[in-house]
C-alpha cells in the first residue's frame, strides 16, 4: 500500500503514529499535531523543567541541542555520583566558567569550556560522546547501570528525588533505548492556552512545565508547503549570475529591509557585489546593501548612486550577518549605525534584487543567503525562506506571506545548506 500522502490516521483510540510491518516502517506521521505551533527553542529561566520519564542506562543515547542562559551548568540528565551510574551533562561546579563533563556510569569525560552564550550539540551513549560533532570520548569503564532517578532536561538529578535546575535553551532533545527511538522532544507551545513544553512525536505525548513559573519560547517555526523543502540558506556560486526580484519597489519611505547573510570569500579589488539592491545607474537613486572590496560594505538609501554612501563598514568571510535597514537607521547584529547621508525625495521605482542589483550586475558571488524580510512599515510584504522545489530540485527563496516561491532569474543555479 502506498501511504505516501497519509498526514494520520484516526482510530477510536486516538491517532496513529507510525504503521509497522514487522520491523519495516510503512507510514510514520511527521510534524506536530494541528493544535501545537512548534518553535525555535523552548527556555527557562532556572525553575521549569521536564521529565522524560526514561532512566539512563548503558543502552540509552541522547542527542541534546541546547545553549546555557544562567549562572548553573547543569542541563540534562540524572546520576548517583560523578563516577557511578551517572547519565548526565553538568560541570564540575555545577557553574558557569568550570569544565564541562559528560558522564556515562564511570567515564566522566571531556574537560572542555562550560560556557553560556554557545550552543552546544551533544550526542552521547556507549559509541561515545560527541560535542559539536567531534568525538571526545569513548567509554571504558562503565557497567551494566541505572541512574537512581529519570532523566531531566533543564536540568538535572543528583539523587532520586532532588532537581538542580538550570537556564538555558533547549532546541531538541532524543532518546534512545537498546537503539529504539524512545523520545523525539520538539519544542512547542499548545494554541489553545499558549502553554509551552516538547511534543513528543514517538509517543504523542505533550510534556509541560514539572517546577514553577513558565517557559518562554523562540519564534514559531515556519512550515512550507509539502512541496518544497526548508533548507539552511542558498548560495550563489563563485562566479555569480545568480539574482531574484523580490518584486518589491526600493522606493518607499516606510521600507525596512531585515537580511542574514555570510560571506565564504569576502570580494577583493573594486568590484561591486550586491547583496539587496535597488539600482540601475551611477545617476539614478538607489537602496542598497553592497561589498565593495574586502574592506568596504557601503549602504545607500533612496540617495544618489554617485554620492558617498550612507554608511561604510567591512565584513570578514565565515561570519554571519544580520542587517536591518531604514531610512533612519542601520543595524548590524543588533549593533545600531549611523547613517551619515541625507536621504533625498527622488524617485527609485526599480525592484529590489537580491544578489544583485536591479539591472543584473553587480553579482554576489559565494554568498550564503539565510533568511530576507521587506516590510512596508511595520506591515511585512515578503518573508524568503530558503528552500528548493522537490519535484525538481530547484533552489530558490518561498515567501510565505504570499504563498510564492521565487527561483533563479538569472544563470548558474544556487546551491543548497542542509534540510531543515
Amino acid at each position: 500500500m502506498d501511504f505516501s500522502q497519509v498526514k494520520a490516521i484516526t482510530i477510536p483510540e486516538g491517532n496513529v503514529l507510525r504503521i509497522l510491518s514487522g520491523a519495516t516502517v510503512l507510514w510514520e506521521r511527521t510534524g506536530l499535531p494541528a493544535e501545537y505551533q512548534e518553535v525555535e527553542y523552548l527556555e527557562s529561566t532556572g525553575t521549569q523543567y521536564i521529565d522524560t520519564g526514561i532512566k539512563g542506562t548503558e543502552n540509552t543515547k541522547v542527542d541534546i541541542a541546547f545553549q546555557v542562559t544562567g549562572d548553573n551548568f547543569l542541563p540534562f540528565g540524572a546520576r548517583r555520583g560523578a563516577t557511578t551510574g551517572a547519565f548526565a551533562i553538568w560541570s564540575s561546579n555545577g557553574n558557569v566558567g568550570s569544565a564541562l563533563r559528560i558522564g556515562f556510569d564511570g567515564t566522566a569525560g571531556y574537560t572542555g569550556p562550560a560556557t553560556t552564550r554557545y550552543k552546544y550539540h551533544i550526542v552521547f551513549g556507549k559509541e561515545g560522546a560527541f560535542v559539536n560533532d567531534t568525538k571526545v570520548w569513548t567509554p571504558s569503564n562503565y557497567t551494566s547501570f541505572e541512574t537512581p532517578g529519570t532523566l531531566l532536561v533543564f536540568g538535572y538529578r543528583p539523587t532520586p528525588t532532588l532537581m538542580s535546575p538550570c537556564g538555558m535553551k533547549l532546541f531538541a532533545l532524543k532518546l534512545w533505548e537498546n537503539n529504539v527511538l524512545a523520545r523525539d522532544l520538539v519544542p512547542c507551545y499548545r494554541k489553545i492556552d499558549n502553554v509551552a513544553g516538547m511534543y513528543d512525536v514517538v509517543n504523542g505525548v505533550f510534556y509541560t512545565n514539572a517546577g514553577t513559573g513558565e517557559f518562554n519560547v523562540g519564534a514559531d517555526v515556519i512550515v512550507l508547503p509539502a512541496d518544497y523543502q526548508r533548507v539552511e540558506y542558498i548560495k550563489s556560486t563563485s562566479d555569480g549570475g545568480q539574482w531574484i526580484d523580490t518584486g518589491v519597489p526600493g522606493e518607499n519611505s516606510n521600507l525596512r529591509i531585515d537580511v542574514s547573510y555570510m560571506w565564504d570569500v569576502v570580494p577583493v579589488g573594486g568590484s561591486y557585489q550586491n547583496i539587496i539592491s535597488a539600482y540601475i545607474n551611477e545617476t539614478s537613486n538607489c537602496t542598497r546593501i553592497i561589498q565593495y572590496g574586502a574592506g568596504n560594505t557601503y549602504v545607500d538609501v533612496n540617495i544618489r548612486a554617485n554620492r558617498s554612501p550612507a554608511y561604510r563598514g567591512t565584513r570578514v568571510a565565515g561570519t554571519r550577518y544580520n542587517d536591518s535597514l531604514t531610512r533612519t537607521y542601520y543595524d548590524v547584529n543588533g549593533e545600531r549605525l549611523v547613517l551619515t547621508e541625507t536621504v533625498t525625495g527622488s524617485s527609485n521605482n526599480h525592484n529590489l534584487h537580491l544578489f544583485s542589483s536591479s539591472n543584473h550586475s553587480g553579482y554576489a558571488k559565494s554568498l550564503r543567503l539565510y533568511n530576507c524580510k521587506l516590510y512596508d512599515g511595520n506591515t511585512i510584504v515578503r518573508d524568503f525562506i530558503p528552500c528548493y522545489r522537490k519535484i525538481d530540485n530547484v533552489a530558490g527563496l518561498y515567501d510565505v506571506i504570499n504563498d510564492a516561491f521565487y527561483p533563479n532569474g538569472g544563470s548558474g543555479a544556487f546551491t543548497v545548506g542542509a534540510d531543515v
